[in-house]
């Protein structure tokens, strides 16, 4: 029931149609969320592409969701927008200088996580095979490997799928170890428990 708009400049550029402006964005969307590459410098410079000339350009009063790299979104800008009603919330799970993160904007985020979006066993295991088939690629080898995932944790489960999905995963309890801890930024990483997406 949503109305998708993509931003992707590279790929605007090589004649792919469907892709809008970050004006657009900011012009449009309830939901603003970044998955993209921190690129530092030239054309395509990610580094700050949310600064404060882009939510000054918020017409929405939208969400806000980074789970790319902390570099990308601008937390002092960030804050601004979200101290004057520019930005109604944010999701955070990536965060400029980590694991030194913003201790005011982990306080204001909905959900603030220490970077774990990649952390499922599903995620892991996406990660490995596409690692094994460019190895297999490289080196013109078969790929002939199977990964096999580990079973959700035992736990009874209710019918309700709105439930369902919470007690397989409820982000709030990442939150909470990380606004209890923020100094254990990479210890909750290392020691980051078994979820299955």
């Amino acid at each position: 029931g949503l109305k998708v708009l993509l931003n992707d400049p590279p790929r605007a550029d090589e004649g792919e149609e469907g892709f809008c402006s970050l004006d657009t964005l900011a012009e449009q969307c309830n939901i603003l969320t970044f998955h993209t590459p921190l690129i530092r410098e030239g054309k395509y410079k990610t580094d700050h592409l949310a600064d404060s000339t882009f939510f000054q350009k918020l017409q929405q009063v939208p969400y806000l969701i980074n789970t790319s790299r902390g570099e990308v979104v601008d937390t002092e800008a960030l804050l601004t927008a979200m101290n004057k009603g520019l930005v109604k919330s944010a999701v955070i799970d990536v965060w400029e200088n980590e694991p030194h993160i913003s201790q005011e904007l982990l306080d204001k985020v909905f959900i603030g996580t220490p970077h774990i979006a990649g952390y499922s066993a599903d995620g892991k295991a996406n990660a490995t095979r596409m690692v094994l088939e460019a190895f297999c690629r490289f080196f013109h080898k078969q790929a002939d490997f199977h990964i096999t995932l580990p079973d959700n944790p035992n736990q009874t489960l209710s019918q309700d799928e709105n439930v369902r999905v919470l007690q397989l995963y409820n982000p709030h309890k990442d939150c909470e170890e990380l606004r209890a801890h923020p100094e254990l930024f990479e210890q909750l990483r290392g020691d980051y428990h078994l979820r299955r997406e």
